[in-house]
This record gives C-alpha cells, sequence and structure tokens, in this order.
C-alpha cells in the first residue's frame, strides 16, 4: 500500500522526493510536507486518506462507455492520466473530449486556474 510504505518522517523534502518517486503526484506530495521536529511529516492520517480514496479507485469503464451526455475530460499536460488511459477512455467513449491545460499537473485547478477555469467555461457553455 502506497501510503503505508511511507516512513513516519522524512528527514527533508530531497529524500521524500526521492522515496515517493518521480511523477508529479509524488513531487506534490513531497512539497505538501510539513516541517515537524525532526524532519517532515505528511499533514494527513495515511488511514483516513486511502479509506477517502479507495472508493473512487475502481474501474467504471462500462459505467463511462454508458453515458449518453456530452462528456469532456479536462486534464494537466503534466498530470498523472497518461496517453494510455486516454485512448482506452477514448475507445470507450467515442464521443468523449479531452481538454489538456499546459503548464499543470494532478491538481490543475490549482497549477493554472485561468487555464482550468477557461476549458470548463469552454465545456459548459
Amino acid at each position: 500500500d502506497y501510503f503505508r510504505s511511507w516512513p513516519a518522517l522524512f528527514p527533508d523534502r530531497e529524500q521524500a522526493a526521492i522515496a515517493l518517486g518521480d511523477s508529479p503526484l509524488a513531487h506534490a506530495w513531497a512539497a505538501d510536507l510539513e516541517p515537524v521536529d525532526g524532519g517532515f511529516a505528511p499533514r494527513f492520517d495515511a488511514s483516513v486518506m486511502r479509506r477517502v480514496i479507495e472508493p473512487v479507485h475502481r474501474c467504471a469503464l462500462r459505467a463511462w462507455s454508458e453515458l449518453t451526455v456530452p462528456v469532456t475530460v479536462i486534464v494537466g499536460e503534466c498530470g498523472d492520466v497518461s496517453a494510455a488511459r486516454r485512448q482506452r477512455l477514448a475507445k470507450t467513449q467515442p464521443s468523449a473530449r479531452f481538454v489538456s491545460v499546459p503548464v499543470s499537473g494532478h491538481d490543475l485547478h490549482l497549477d493554472n486556474p485561468v487555464g482550468w477555469l477557461a476549458s470548463l467555461r469552454a465545456a459548459v457553455s
């Protein structure tokens, strides 16, 4: 389990980045660590985070394929939705439109709020 693999404390953010991996999401986790006595720690309880994330990490391709409304998928250009995953989503829901927001990763609404909001507005107008 990803969160269980974390040590209680990281000595510094650089060591955290090495330990957590070289993905945009791992870099975000490392950047968000809180300085505490003896090092850096997560700002959250890993067991709570795991319980929150588990329900949304299930395969929903069947439901996705059955959508009959217009669908726009907005992703960050440096995010963790791979090209292979985008292709699989497009194949399963051919009517979906994909928009990539520049200079953004997993949290594109935080990384590039202007680009994210423009993409969102264009999708709903």
